[in-house]
């Protein structure tokens, strides 16, 4: 693991924008190893390593919890788990350029993930609530999730992001809409990628008709609406 240089590690809520800055990220240069590229809810795909993302469903599900139903806080990963990790990342051994992942649920096993590479980049991203509400609310079947249920989870997510955020030192991009898409997220995120010797162009990836939803609809509960309100006020 020697040869292996600390990653880039992208964090934020489903439906959030995280394989936008993902796809936005390799784009301008940053190594993802073998990803989803296309999938039925974005074209362009999620942008994650389903091997990865399968230990971390493993780890969630040893402790009770998934995706859907997200732990109180941190979760401890097993020394059998980080072998795993370390073979799972052994296409990413020896390559000179930047490397990174993304998965919404490594927001809960950030920290295992830190105490392997203790120099690893962060970058966060959130959304309107009501959006990524909108969004998870309307996948079909058993993949959909009530508003109310979906509100939940975008608060007790970026409530964590914003808790990990008093430690550690990251940017926090906003998936905004119209003019407010160039100075809240790709305007931090050129800041990001010039630090990190990213020179590819990152919004060569960016497709505005690849975004669904727009227009909020609908109310949010007192405690969501100040979430929103720290976040939108919160240091890039």
């Amino acid at each position: 693991m020697n040869e292996l240089k600390a990653p880039v590690i992208v964090i934020g809520m489903h439906r959030s924008g995280t394989s936008l800055l993902t796809g936005c990220l390799e784009a301008a240069g940053l190594f993802l190893g073998t990803v989803n590229n296309a999938a039925e809810f974005n074209q362009k795909g999620n942008k994650e390593n389903e091997s990865i993302r399968d230990l971390h469903d493993s780890i969630l599900a040893r402790h009770g919890h998934d995706w859907k139903s997200p732990p109180p806080g941190a979760l401890d990963w097993t020394e059998s788990e980080k072998g795993q990790l370390f073979e799972l990342l052994e296409p990413y051994t020896g390559i000179m350029q930047p490397w990174g992942l993304k998965d919404p649920r490594i927001v809960w096993l950030i920290e295992g993930w830190l105490e392997i590479f203790p120099e690893a980049s962060l970058i966060a991203v959130f959304r309107h609530p009501l959006l990524v509400a909108q969004s998870l609310a309307n996948r079909p079947g058993g993949l959909a999730m009530s508003i109310e249920r979906a509100l939940r989870l975008w608060y007790v997510t970026n409530r964590r992001i914003l808790d990990l955020r008093k430690d550690l030192d990251f940017p926090l991009l906003h998936y905004a809409d119209g003019e407010a898409l160039q100075s809240q997220f790709f305007e931090p995120l050129s800041a990001f990628t010039r630090q990190h010797g990213l020179t590819g162009a990152a919004e060569a990836f960016y497709d505005p008709v690849l975004t669904h939803q727009t227009r909020p609809v609908g109310e949010v509960t007192d405690d969501v609406l100040s979430l929103y309100d720290e976040l939108m006020n919160s240091p890039g």
